[in-house]
């Protein structure tokens, strides 16, 4: 009866030590997957980091173009409306050139007719001290 007792007690001693050979297997697989897998997450994380410090540059690109552009368009403007303001301006001066002419060319029985060049004469000259201060207040000096 002792010798049936070891035998079962030998059985499953050998049951149990095939038992834990198993799990130490499947435990050393199961960490070796564990290692690869962190391996793997600190790959991907340091790809991630590139992969930021890459969109932080394009974008601080991307801001200095969209600076550049605002400044190229703000500066187109401003050629554009200093061009137009100086073929304003001279017109107004070729109307008030006119003026002065007409205005010696008439007698003096045409006293009317002066006082009216007199009248468009003056508002020439509003209109380009109204062009004048709406050029200055959009920060364009220009000088006549």
């Amino acid at each position: 009866m002792h010798d049936t007792k070891l035998t079962r007690l030998t059985t499953a001693l050998a049951s149990r030590i095939l038992s834990l050979t198993e799990s130490n297997r499947e435990l050393e697989l199961g960490l070796a997957r564990h290692e690869v897998v962190n391996r793997s997450l600190e790959i991907e994380g340091k790809k991630a980091d590139l992969l930021l410090q890459e969109s932080r540059h394009l974008r601080k690109h991307l801001q200095e173009m969209a600076r550049q552009i605002l400044t190229v368009k703000e500066e187109g403007r401003k050629k554009m409306s200093l061009r137009l303001q100086d073929e304003i301006v001279q017109t107004l001066e070729g109307i008030h050139l006119r003026l002065l002419v007409l205005s010696k060319e008439v007698t003096a029985s045409d006293e009317n007719f002066k006082k009216e060049i007199a009248i468009t004469q003056k508002l020439v000259r509003q209109s380009a001290k109204v062009i004048n201060g709406f050029a200055r207040e959009c920060g364009i000096e220009y000088e006549n």
